[in-house]
């Protein structure tokens, strides 16, 4: 059976290959799904691709080969001439089952799976690694089951956690910001989506989004504001890492002063790779208002200084395994 398999060798060169591996036998509690649909999440791209320059990809006979920059071969030590089979989670049917009820119970169903190396013709994972679905879902439907829908749910879960009632998230049009814009209105959550195109507003305003700030157009700033005024969001979810990010500390932490006039408050924001980041008291900011408005926020917004910036932000550790963003 055929496996995508990615390598990086010793003398800095990346190679994909399509490699005939051996069918697998079997153990009791595993079944054996032929893949027919898989995603490519980014995590799915930093296996597959790692660092490599994507301008020196080329054909080398049955390989796509490229070159991977000196600079970057110190964090490849670990994978240095391993091909390594890519691909976190799948779709597919079950078409053998070892002899435990949970995997017999499989056979011939549609599930979706995770459990690495489904970029191929046959993974066997075990039985408890797969959904199965309902009558009628196909395999493409079922092939990213794990990877976005875990990773928006982690991020209400988390935000419970931690206190806060709303959230902020940018790339919000994404597959997964979809999936957060619907896990929200079914709980109630307050969400700020982030986008960065007009057709990506429409697209969240389809399905149910409330508030939507595009960063592309020149109300941004006061739009922003005014969904942060609404929501009353104090985390916020970050995939881009973009320039913006410090604006969105410094708004969100405003909606404290109605009680306190300084922002004591602790806000915190997530990064791309699942670290919390948290800053407060984050504006010397004091305000005569006995309540949030926008006339505060957007007068703490302006009154930001880079120069406070150094003075509030840490890293912490990871807080959770289950965030994994995609």
């Amino acid at each position: 059976m055929k496996q995508l398999l990615s390598e990086v060798t010793s003398a800095g060169q990346l190679r994909l290959t399509i490699a005939d591996v051996p069918e697998p036998e079997l153990a009791a509690h595993e079944v054996l799904i032929r893949v027919e649909a898989t995603p490519i999440n980014p995590s799915d791209l930093g296996l597959l691709l790692g660092p490599v320059d994507l301008s020196t990809l080329r054909r080398d006979g049955d390989a796509t080969v490229g070159e991977v920059a000196a600079a970057h071969m110190a964090g490849m030590a670990a994978r240095l001439g391993e091909a390594m089979p890519v691909g976190n989670e799948g779709g597919g049917v079950v078409v053998a089952a070892g002899s435990s009820p949970a995997a017999q119970a499989l056979m011939g169903r549609v599930v979706g799976a995770v459990g690495g190396a489904m970029y191929g013709e046959f993974r066997a994972v075990p039985a408890q690694s797969c959904l199965a679905m309902p009558e009628g879902v196909t395999p493409a439907q079922a092939a990213s089951p794990f990877v976005n829908p875990l990773t928006a749910l982690s991020m209400v879960e988390n935000m419970r956690l931690d206190g806060h009632s709303a959230l902020v998230h940018t790339a919000a049009a994404s597959n997964l910001g979809q999936m957060l814009v619907k896990i929200c209105l079914a709980d109630g959550v307050g969400l700020v989506n982030i986008v960065r195109r007009p057709e990506h507003v429409a697209l969240l305003r389809s399905i149910g989004a409330e508030h939507v700030c595009d960063s592309s157009s020149p109300t941004f700033d006061d739009d922003l504001v005014a969904a942060l005024s609404a929501t009353g969001a104090t985390i916020a979810f970050d995939a881009l890492s973009a320039s913006f990010d410090s604006e969105i500390f410094w708004i969100s932490a405003i909606p404290s002063l109605a009680e306190t006039n300084v922002c004591d408050e602790r806000v915190a924001y997530s990064t791309p790779y699942g670290r919390v980041r948290e800053c407060g008291p984050s504006l010397a900011f004091r305000s005569p208002l006995t309540s949030p408005s926008e006339a505060c926020l957007k007068s703490a917004y302006r009154s930001r200084s880079s120069s406070l910036e150094g003075r509030f932000v840490k890293s912490l550790e990871r807080k959770t395994a289950a965030w994994k963003f995609s």
